[in-house]
């Protein structure tokens, strides 16, 4: 069986060994005009299944719906904190700092002034406080930047302007002068920004990479972005997820400028990640398949090693409303196991990979049931034992969600940096007294204007909905 996954977005040199670990960001290419792949639904192998322990809640006393999860250590106690993005009218979003009893502390609300869709964790101005790169929602037209300022706080916010609606931001050295610089995904116009850091967290916008392009009529459909170096020449790349039938590669020439883009077929794409999933060396593309009538599926693209992409890869999921994907190697066996949202169904979808020799196979999804749709997953070591556990942001029933890791570990933890503090502070306890609405669904319209109502508006339908 022949396939191949991909990985999500998040942190900065605090981790560059998670993100290798996650498939965060990696090396690949791509360059040239349309390219459609062709299709090889795949067939699936025998596995292990993966052993979580079941979800613990962190609601709040704010009104915060959360979209995203940002991570790192805030302070100096050494227990790992988080920063949750959200809907909100009151332009909060959360700082949830680690606490060896109770896992995180009551949540502190940190002001934005508008609602937020994803945050960025990273050393943006080179002191030793990490920072925030926030992307607001709903036709603002800026992304946000909080500095950093040490035992928790953060400073003043400054505002970039961008396209009319950012909803999704990657995090890389895009320009190679050695600090992390923002591409801007614009739902609303299929542009991606590019965001360029001077090295104190002051940022010039290079413009807008326009020819995304629309690729479909009205609707872009352009949700979710991932950074990774795709054709091995040390510059990092994009891959767009695009919900009108369309992944879409953009080639770094080396300076922060992008080659024209090549699209490849791939049905209603919402979720993006990049990694080496099948072991060879170059970075793959694995995207979340959205559909209305037909199961959903796990697509992966799988680098031909020049940075061109073969044929897509489907493996099927028992479910139609995929979101977000992300990669992790979740067994330490040195493979990245995709994982999945499904939206409605309220669950995850694992794949454990089964790769060798360069040749992708991944087993049968195994279902782990979590809390009303699962808007992101994310894949961080909370409890210190050397693998990683999961972080899913619920939006529609107000609350963070913890999965800890209990699968045995095909390799023993060789990091000196895990403390062994508090093991247990994430086991499962009463629910916080902060409410817990109850899941509801998006109205579905023709959001496009095409004359019909199909998978595109659905995924318009879930990117507005909270």
């Amino acid at each position: 069986m022949m396939n191949a996954p991909a990985i999500h977005i998040s942190g900065a040199d605090r981790q560059l060994h998670l993100r290798h670990r996650i498939g965060n960001i990696a090396r690949a290419q791509a360059r040239g005009a349309l390219a459609v792949a062709a299709v090889l639904v795949c067939a699936s192998v025998a596995r292990a299944q993966f052993v979580f322990e079941p979800p613990v809640d962190f609601s709040f006393d704010f009104d915060v719906w959360p979209t995203s999860i940002g991570y790192g250590h805030f302070n100096d106690d050494g227990l790992l904190d988080l920063a949750v993005t959200g809907r909100n009218n009151d332009g909060l979003m959360l700082i949830l700092m680690g606490s060896e009893q109770t896992g995180f502390e009551p949540a502190v609300p940190l002001e934005v002034g508008r609602q937020t869709d994803w945050v960025a964790v990273e050393f943006l101005d080179g002191d030793p406080h990490l920072d925030l790169g926030i992307a607001p929602r709903g036709g603002i037209g800026k992304v946000t930047v909080l500095k950093g300022a040490g035992g928790g706080a953060f400073g003043d916010r400054t505002d970039y302007p961008v396209g009319r609606g950012p909803s999704h931001m990657a995090a890389a050295d895009f320009d190679g002068d050695g600090d992390m610089d923002f591409a801007v995904m614009d739902n609303t116009s299929a542009t991606v920004t590019l965001m360029l850091n001077d090295g104190n967290a002051v940022f010039t916008s290079s413009g807008q990479i326009n020819h995304v392009g629309r690729l479909g009529r009205g609707l872009s459909g352009a949700f979710y972005l991932t950074a990774a170096d795709f054709d091995g020449d040390r510059d990092i790349d994009l891959a767009v997820a695009r919900a009108t039938g369309y992944v879409t590669v953009l080639m770094n020439n080396g300076d922060a400028t992008f080659a024209k883009p090549v699209h490849y077929a791939a049905g209603t794409a919402t979720g993006i990640a990049a990694g080496d999933v099948d072991g060879d060396g170059d970075m793959d593309i694995v995207f979340a398949d959205l559909t209305l009538a037909a199961p959903g599926f796990l697509g992966v693209l799988r680098n031909q090693g020049n940075g061109l992409f073969g044929d897509l890869a489907k493996f099927p999921m028992p479910g139609n409303t995929m979101w977000f994907v992300a990669l992790a190697d979740l067994d330490g066996d040195g493979l990245l196991d995709p994982i999945v949202t499904d939206a409605f169904g309220n669950r995850l979808f694992l794949f454990h990979n089964e790769s060798a020799d360069g040749q992708l196979a991944l087993a049968d999804p195994q279902q782990i049931n979590v809390a009303g749709f699962p808007r992101s997953v994310f894949a961080v070591d909370l409890d210190d034992d050397c693998d990683l556990d999961l972080l899913v942001a619920s939006i529609s029933t107000h609350r963070v969600q913890v999965l800890i890791n209990e699968t045995p570990q095909v390799e023993p933890c060789r990091s000196a940096a895990t403390s062994g503090k508090s093991p247990g502070r994430f086991a499962p306890r009463k629910k916080t007294q902060a409410k817990s609405p109850a899941p509801r669904r998006p109205v579905i319209a023709d959001t496009n204007a095409d004359g019909r109502i199909d998978a595109a508006d659905l995924a318009a339908a879930l990117q507005e909905w909270r």
